[in-house]
């Protein structure tokens, strides 16, 4: 009985040396991005703040203004207040604006102890509705690893008129929004593919590797989901050696536990040190999910239930048509369909960011199709309402104004709302369609195109 028990041991330590093995160690290194990149592909601001002439009571301490009105904050972050707090203020007494940010980054309410940040750029926006401000790269000074955590704020500011109007209170004198300035890079390799990564800090709480807590939730027009907090993990999908600007491309999703290389899932994760990334097959039990064919569905964002009322994210690469994924229950959030122009550039649409009501069990060793994609139909959608003038009474002989929009449908029912052409390394939008409005007859009474918003 020893003997055995001696033996199943051994295999069992075998077997976690085995498994730890096939874990590939990838180098991991910062990389300093550009205001650009950071307001163009990276995810965007990740923390936002009211401002307001009123301080907050967390700050206990603080140097002497130069501004006769300086403005403060409480900054957001994962979908809390926090008692992060900030002072707007002008360098000098003759500086231009508010050029000036003091971040409580130590969280002590003690604004003394803390980098000021002079604004990089300071611009009155036209007609003179407000003033938008740039500071950055800000060093958070929490040094981990290979990685010292930079930020970037952008302020919007209200008219002076507006911020002295409000005198000493919380009344909204515009907002400050934050976010992460740099990640961490490597560049992960299995079954013959290579794909640059990175991991970025999406809610400014000065740590890596958080993933979104999901909410799923009926809204008037169908299921809706809601994502709080996470980091953004960044694939550069096309091998054009950079993150692209358009979310469509799936180059900046929600960081989860599972990468896709093609059809097959990875485990990753990222050392406690932040100095490596680990890349192993999942090893967990697996079914299959399936597009229809020519549905064009290039990838999808599920929402998968990890427990009674939670939900994880899986984002899903079905290039291939097809893609390995765990077992469980599912739901469509949101799907990318892509396409070529007859002028080789590609084309792009996103579905709306909204879960379906349908839930998709797939079994262990079995396939699912979820219907979604192509073929894509456009549904007019007309409604009357108010009194019209002019031309368009005359031609309708009557006192109506007619609103046209237009819903564009996939398989499954899902909403297209985003749409991109990319062409010699540029994204641009695409083209809205035209109409054209006839009576049962044929007469033509009004033609145009319309917009996007």
């Amino acid at each position: 009985m020893r003997m055995i028990y001696a033996a199943w041991v051994a295999a069992w330590v075998i077997g976690q040396f085995v498994c730890v093995a096939q874990a590939a160690e990838f180098p991991i290194r910062p990389v300093q991005a550009s205001r650009e990149e950071v307001l163009g592909s990276l995810g965007g601001y990740g923390a936002i703040a009211r401002l307001q002439t009123r301080k907050p009571s967390a700050v206990k301490h603080e140097p002497d203004a130069v501004s006769a009105h300086p403005l403060y904050g409480s900054l957001i972050i994962s979908g809390r207040q926090t008692d992060w707090v900030f002072r707007l203020d002008q360098s000098k007494s003759d500086s231009k604006g508010y050029d000036l940010l003091i971040l409580d980054i130590n969280r002590n309410g003690d604004l003394r102890d803390d980098p000021q940040a002079k604004a990089e750029d300071l611009t009155r926006q036209p007609f003179g509705t407000y003033e938008q401000v740039y500071f950055g790269p800000i060093d958070a000074g929490q040094k981990q690893g290979p990685w010292q955590p930079t930020l970037y704020a952008m302020a919007l500011i209200y008219p002076r008129e507006a911020i002295a109007s409000a005198g000493n209170s919380s009344a909204f004198v515009g907002q400050l929004l934050l976010a992460s300035g740099n990640y961490l890079e490597t560049i992960v390799e299995a079954e013959g593919i290579r794909r640059r990564i990175a991991f970025r800090d999406a809610n400014c709480n000065l740590r890596l590797g958080d993933k979104p807590v999901i909410h799923l939730f009926d809204a008037a027009d169908g299921s809706g989901v809601r994502m709080d907090g996470g980091d953004v993990l960044l694939c550069d999908l096309d091998g054009s050696g950079k993150f692209d600007i358009s979310e469509i491309a799936g180059e900046s999703q929600p960081f989860t536990d599972l990468l896709y290389l093609g059809a097959n899932p990875y485990t990753i994760r990222l050392a406690e040190d932040l100095t490596a990334v680990f890349l192993e097959p999942y090893n967990g039990a697996t079914g299959e999910l399936l597009v229809p064919t020519n549905s064009r569905v290039a990838q999808a964002t599920f929402a998968r239930k990890t427990a009674p009322e939670q939900y994880g994210l899986l984002v899903v690469d079905f290039s291939a048509g097809k893609a390995k994924v765990p077992v469980g229950d599912y739901r469509l959030i949101q799907c990318v369909v892509a396409g070529e122009a007859k002028d080789g550039a590609k084309i792009m649409t996103g579905s709306a960011f909204a879960a379906s009501k349908t839930s998709l069990n797939v079994a262990e060793r079995q396939s699912a199709t979820v219907p979604m994609g192509a073929p894509i139909s456009l549904r007019p959608e007309v409604e009357k309402h108010g009194s019209s003038s002019g031309l368009l009474r005359a031609l309708l002989g009557g006192g109506q104004t007619v609103s046209i929009s237009a819903k564009i449908v996939g398989a499954g029912g899902e909403t297209y709302s985003t749409f991109m052409k990319f062409a010699k390394g540029k994204a641009d939008q695409l083209d809205p369609p035209k109409f054209k409005v006839r009576t049962l007859d044929g007469k033509e009474l009004a033609s145009g195109q319309l917009e996007y918003g």
